[in-house]
């Protein structure tokens, strides 16, 4: 099997039962994996880590964390963008899906094989 190790995800959720679990799921496909707060995640892929993809929550905290979509977007543009939501598209404003991309928007319940085939198409690309 060809290893994955020059594809970095990073993983940005608040719950930390999702961020091991996709720790795991994307480990075992032999990416690099690195697992932060959006604060870290800022810090790290400006001074540190070249990233590929960002699988974020919507919701970090009480809040809608759209905001960080758009610092990715506007520091990293190839950078991929992977969104989950609570509620899906729907919870986006028109601008954000446009922006996200509405194949990168993945609803709760996670589909997780659907998540780990946009990565692997994305990082094919």
């Amino acid at each position: 099997m060809r290893s994955n190790r020059m594809h970095t995800i990073m993983i940005v959720d608040d719950e930390e039962s999702i961020r091991k679990l996709l720790v795991s799921m994307f480990e075992s496909d032999y990416y690099t994996i690195s697992a932060a707060s959006v604060q870290e995640a800022k810090q790290l892929m400006t001074e540190v880590v070249k990233v590929h993809v960002v699988i974020s929550d919507n919701r970090i905290g009480a809040e809608r964390d759209t905001e960080f979509v758009k610092w990715v977007k506007e520091k990293f543009e190839e950078v991929v963008f992977l969104l989950i939501t609570g509620t899906g598209p729907k919870d986006l404003t028109e601008e954000d899906r446009k922006l996200i991309g509405e194949k990168n928007i993945f609803a709760k319940p996670l589909d997780l094989l659907a998540l780990a085939e946009r990565v692997r198409r994305k990082l094919r690309k």
